[in-house]
């Protein structure tokens, strides 16, 4: 697995661009991502203003459920491995083509608090805010290639084993307790990431 990217939403030196393609549609948005740990990058990307340039940007729930955490999961929420989580599946469109499918993994004491919330309208991001008071203030992420699982590229129309991103992203509240572990899939020809990279130094020489 190449790891592509690792960034943290405290570190506001570095800008990202993105580029989707929607199905025959190319879509050059060259977006700007402001620093803010609410969602994860593909989320944020598709959260912005897509609808001004005429493009329908929508989110479909795909379900939520109790499950029991993975080793990772686990570490990053910082719950016992055979504790109780919810998790909460959610597909982004643009203009009715999936975009990415995201699983958003929360604490059973907050999951359930969510569930009952339209987050088909709502970022999962305010629901925390203003139906729980949970502020979320800082979040680290890691996107890394991969192949997509069959699941995985259903949902997202393409072929098992396709070449895409995947996201993990765990968001902080304001006493630095992990409150949402990310995983975002999306396919490698709808994505893509640049970086530049802003140095304050006077010297202007960087390694």
């Amino acid at each position: 697995m190449l790891m592509l990217l690792a960034a943290s939403a405290a570190a506001p030196a570095a800008d990202l661009d993105l580029t989707f393609h929607a199905g025959d549609t190319y879509t050059d948005n060259s977006l700007r991502i402001p620093d803010g740990p609410s969602d994860n990058i593909g989320a944020v990307a598709l959260r912005l203003d897509l609808s001004a340039q005429g493009e329908s940007v929508s989110t479909r729930v795909l379900g939520a459920r109790p499950a029991r955490p993975d080793h990772r999961v686990s570490a990053a929420l910082g719950v016992p491995p055979r504790s109780r989580v919810v998790v909460l599946e959610r597909l982004r469109l643009v203009d009715g083509h999936p975009m990415s499918l995201q699983r958003s993994f929360m604490p059973a004491r907050i999951g359930e608090e969510v569930l009952g919330a339209d987050l088909s309208s709502t970022p999962l991001s305010q629901v925390l805010e203003f139906k729980l008071g949970i502020v979320v203030t800082r979040a680290r992420e890691a996107v890394s290639a991969v192949r997509l699982g069959r699941r995985e590229a259903r949902e997202l129309g393409c072929p098992s084993g396709a070449p895409g991103f995947e996201s993990e992203r765990v968001s902080f509240d304001a006493a630095g307790q992990p409150v949402v572990f990310d995983r975002v899939f999306i396919p490698g020809d709808r994505f893509r990431i640049t970086r530049e990279l802003n140095y304050e130094s006077s010297q202007g020489a960087h390694a």
